[in-house]
């Protein structure tokens, strides 16, 4: 028998460094801002600013890309 794991590790939000991408419980796609007063999380889909709790589960997302076209 042969076991493939294929899931993408689980860290907890403060162990990502600024300008990560990561996936939150919801599905969200988001990325660690400087953290702010209020926020410390910007949803990359529709722009807002989310407070992330510390402690909160995430997926780190390693190979991420940004398309511009025009």
């Amino acid at each position: 028998m042969r076991i493939f794991d294929n899931r993408k590790p689980t860290l907890i939000f403060a162990e990502l460094e600024q300008s990560d991408v990561f996936i939150d419980t919801d599905g969200n796609i988001l990325m660690k801002t400087d953290g702010g007063v209020l926020s410390n999380a910007v949803n990359l889909d529709d722009g807002h600013l989310i407070a992330m709790p510390s402690e909160e589960s995430v997926i780190l997302l390693t190979n991420v890309k940004l398309i511009i076209e025009d």
